[in-house]
């Protein structure tokens, strides 16, 4: 089953996408509130697909890109 990793700050956004477009379909979701724990879980995980946000704590989502 593809793996998708939302890094995203606010929880409610990641509640939203992940029950609302990305389960539904099938995907297993992993998630992290902050830059630098998605670069990890990105690293570790090896997500098929990376959904994230610009700003963020600790590391921007274009520095995790």
């Amino acid at each position: 089953m593809p793996k998708v990793l939302i890094i995203e700050d606010r929880r409610e956004n990641i509640v939203f996408i992940a029950n609302n477009l990305l389960k539904p379909l099938g995907y297993d979701i992993i998630t992290a509130r902050d830059g630098a724990l998605g670069l990890r879980k990105a690293l570790e995980d090896n997500p098929d697909l990376i959904i994230t946000d610009i700003k963020l704590p600790k590391m921007s989502g274009l520095a995790v890109l």
